[in-house]
């Protein structure tokens, strides 16, 4: 009966430490909402990809709202941002001032709209930065 009682309180507890070691770059933290510089947006909805749960977010809806001028090269699948960044669609890189880089899970297409991760607007673009608080995704531009 003891080890049977064990066994109960030891599952609670084992989930709990599991949740706390996902990540919070989750959509189950997320409302769906997107704030940017204190303005919720209308954009599609965040998008979780992959086995490890990104959030990706709608990068022109973002883009525009930061009033940052998108181009997109559909023969290289490409887009191109202030003159500064380049981004492909199924690449990891990035392309500052044409210097090339790593920045994490590549971007996809969704219903014709490009979704970067979260971690593109920490990371991918200087002085911008993106976290998820009460639920809602807020991005702040720090220029």
């Amino acid at each position: 009966m003891l080890r049977f009682l064990k066994k109960i309180v030891a599952l609670p507890v084992l989930a709990m430490l599991l949740g706390a070691a996902l990540p919070l770059d989750r959509t189950e933290f997320t409302t769906g909402e997107i704030m940017v510089n204190g303005v919720i947006i209308v954009a599609p909805r965040p998008s979780v990809s992959g086995v490890d749960g990104v959030i990706m977010l709608p990068l022109r809806a973002i883009g525009e709202a930061l009033h940052f001028a998108l181009e997109w090269d559909e023969a290289e699948r490409r887009i191109d941002i202030t003159d500064r960044y380049s981004l492909w669609i199924g690449r990891t890189e990035i392309a500052r001032d044409n210097v090339i880089s790593d920045f994490g899970p590549a971007p996809v297409l969704i219903d014709d709209s490009t979704f970067v991760p979260i971690s593109f607007f920490n990371f991918g673009i200087e002085n911008v930065s993106a976290e998820i608080i009460d639920g809602v995704v807020v991005i702040v531009s720090l220029q």
